[in-house]
């Protein structure tokens, strides 16, 4: 069976001077194998037209997520002293000057720098991180520099990088 391909739809609500937001996900399976993303846009719009028929709210936006298959050289189980609260959070700078954040989840406390709650940027993974996120991804397994630039959820290109911070976020209540 192919694996589904999910849309999600955010749908923002009419109180002001704040609205609220919820995100809708629906699963959809492409019945004659891979997924083909043109027929996927294809049934994320239609599914649009069936949802605001629906809803009071406004749709303010549309999207697929794909699972990608896992490449073969990942880890195949955690560390066992591995724990989600434990996480590194890394703040970027977008070109027109806006701030993006993002946690990584169980990350190694051995790429802090001791007696600190700095993240060592100096260490070759994390360094090596920061520079594709800052350069593109290239998404040619050829090397054919075919480079993807990393952006925010404003679409803005992510230009610099400012910290990287020990977090930890409690996960049980």
């Amino acid at each position: 069976m192919a694996k589904p391909i999910n849309i999600v739809l955010t749908i923002r609500d009419g109180k002001t001077p704040k609205p609220q937001y919820s995100q809708l996900l629906i699963n959809v399976v492409n019945q004659d194998g891979e997924p083909d993303i043109f027929k996927q846009i294809e049934m994320a719009r239609r599914f649009q037209i069936d949802i605001d028929t629906l809803t009071k709210g406004q749709i303010v936006a549309c999207g697929l997520i794909v699972d990608v298959p896992l490449d073969v050289s990942l880890k195949t189980f955690p560390d066992p002293d591995s724990d989600i609260e434990e996480g590194g959070t890394f703040v970027f700078r977008s070109e027109n000057g806006y701030l993006t954040t993002f946690r990584i989840a169980t990350f190694d406390q051995t790429k802090i720098i001791p007696n600190t709650a700095d993240v060592d940027v100096s260490d070759s993974d994390v360094e090596n991180m920061i520079i594709n996120i800052l350069l593109g991804y290239d998404s040619d397994p050829l090397g054919t520099d075919d480079y993807r630039d990393v952006q925010d959820s404003r679409g803005d290109d992510i230009t610099d990088f400012i910290s990287a911070k020990q977090s930890f976020q409690k996960s049980r209540v």
